[in-house]
């Protein structure tokens, strides 16, 4: 049986990696040969850029759910932090997306590619034994909410 997983991209570059990022070209060399093995389903949540978007298509066993960010995303996110101060239960836009795609749809893991924010929004929502956080360097070096709200994961 094929095993469904979601891949979380850590910010601002997309996937397919267009525009370079050595965190996105590795998971462009993932979905790449998963084209050739056929082994996984995959989920990319990613940023969307239009180069990225039109190779999209040449992935039969990838999938894609686009974060568009531009003004719109950007006044509509600052309205979601501003809330989010009054309401514990409200999160970035883009953490609010996400979190409404892992609700509806199934997966057997979820990987978080070194973005704490995401590990803490996606654990109130998915089993912690479906998550694999990937950490690409030292984040824990420094102390923030969103670190020390992981440690403290149950």
């Amino acid at each position: 049986m094929v095993k469904k997983i979601a891949i979380i991209v850590p910010g601002i570059l997309p996937v397919p990696a267009t525009i370079g990022g050595a965190i996105e070209q590795s998971i462009n060399l993932l979905i790449d040969q998963n084209e050739i093995f056929k082994k996984l389903e995959i989920t990319i949540i990613s940023t969307y850029e239009s180069k990225a978007y039109g190779l999209s298509g040449k992935y039969k066993f990838t999938k894609f759910l686009w974060i568009h960010r531009g003004l719109l995303y950007e006044i509509i996110n600052f309205a979601f932090r501003v809330c989010a101060k009054f309401f514990d239960n409200l999160d970035h836009l883009d953490s609010e997306i996400i979190k409404k795609h892992l609700r509806k749809n199934f997966y057997d893991k979820i990987i978080i590619h070194g973005n704490t924010t995401y590990l803490k929004v996606v654990s109130k929502v998915v089993a912690k034994e479906k998550l694999i956080f990937y950490v690409h360097s030292n984040i824990f070096s420094e102390q923030n909410d969103n670190n020390i709200a992981i440690c403290n994961l149950p």
